[in-house]
């Protein structure tokens, strides 16, 4: 896995940490798959676009938390 791989994964469990969302509760909201947080442990490599799709999704859940507090 490479450094950036690593990373994005990282980024993805601890939000997934954050807001006590399981490995396919994860897949399923933000990249509609249930198995990508499982794909990308076993070694998959994400498409830019997804990773733009599921950053973008996380900033906008998070930003919705912040403005129901």
């Amino acid at each position: 896995m490479t450094a950036s791989k690593a990373l994005y994964l990282k980024d993805i469990k601890e939000f997934m940490r954050r807001h006590k969302l399981t490995r396919t509760e994860f897949g399923k909201r933000f990249a509609k798959s249930p198995n990508y947080v499982f794909d990308l442990e076993r070694g998959r490599a994400p498409t830019l676009d997804n990773v733009d799709r599921v950053d973008a999704a996380m900033k906008e859940f998070e930003e919705g938390k912040n403005n129901a507090d």
